[in-house]
């Protein structure tokens, strides 16, 4: 999964260039990133600073792809399911 996330005024004060960007981002400029480098902006990261704040996640199409055949899955299930109840015949 990949995320957008938007620079805090974190970079400017403590002077930090984004190795990825190249550059100190300014407040509130946004980009996507990988699970891991978001953790890391978020926080998780050797000054416990809040670098950015994810504002979207981006789902991929591998995930959304899953999603849709998982959909596809259980409306083939109850669909036939409706068809055995209806051929049923009763005693």
């Amino acid at each position: 999964m990949k995320y957008k996330v938007r620079a805090t005024s974190a970079y400017k004060e403590n002077n930090m260039i984004d190795l990825e960007l190249n550059k100190i981002p300014d407040e509130g400029e946004e980009w996507v990133v990988d699970a891991l480098r978001k953790d890391k902006l978020c926080g998780e990261n050797d000054y416990n600073v809040v670098f950015a704040k994810v504002i979207e996640e981006i789902k991929e199409a591998e995930d959304i792809k899953i999603k849709e055949d998982e959909e596809q899955v259980e409306e083939k299930e109850i669909k036939e399911a409706g068809k055995t109840k209806k051929g049923m015949k009763s005693k």
